[in-house]
C-alpha cells in the first residue's frame, strides 16, 4: 500500500517534472555489535539474515513503472553486490547499521553508481556535461 501511495503521488509529480525513481540497495542487515564483527573476523555466515526482499520489492517496482511517466532505475545490478566482497573492504565497514551505508560505502558505491552508463544518463542535467 505504501508502495502504491508513493508511486501516485511520483506519477502526479511527473505531469510537472521528470521522475527518475532510483531503485532500492542491497541490505546486508548485519548486526554490527555482534563479537564477530568487533573482531573483524567477518564471514559469510554473518550475512545469513541478508534481507532478500529487497530484490522481489525491486522486481515489483520494475513492473509496476513500465509503461509509466517514471524512469525507474534498479541499482541491484549495477551494485552488484555481494557480501563476501563489498561489505568490509580496506579495513572499513561500508554499512554503518543494518540498511544504511557508511562514509566509506557511499563513495565506494557511489562510485560504482556514477560509472553506470544508464544512471549517468538519467541523472545529469541538460548542459551539466
Amino acid at each position: 500500500d505504501e508502495l502504491a501511495k508513493l508511486q501516485d503521488y511520483l506519477l502526479d509529480l511527473a505531469r510537472f517534472v521528470r521522475v527518475v525513481w532510483v531503485g532500492p540497495q542491497p541490505e546486508p542487515n548485519v548486526d554490527l555489535q555482534n563479537m564477530n564483527i568487533l573482531f573483524r573476523n567477518v564471514s559469510v555466515l554473518d550475512a545469513a539474515s541478508e534481507n532478500r526482499l529487497i530484490q522481489v520489492v525491486d522486481e515489483h517496482l520494475k513492473a509496476a513503472n513500465r509503461q509509466r511517466r517514471i524512469d525507474y532505475v534498479s541499482v541491484i545490478p549495477v551494485l552488484d553486490y555481494r557480501f563476501e566482497r563489498d561489505f568490509f573492504v580496506d579495513g572499513k565497514y561500508l554499512y554503518a547499521d543494518k540498511h544504511h551505508w557508511s562514509a566509506a560505502g557511499e563513495q565506494y558505491f557511489g562510485k560504482r553508481l556514477l560509472e553506470d552508463n544508464t544512471l549517468r544518463q538519467l541523472l545529469i542535467l541538460p548542459g551539466a556535461e
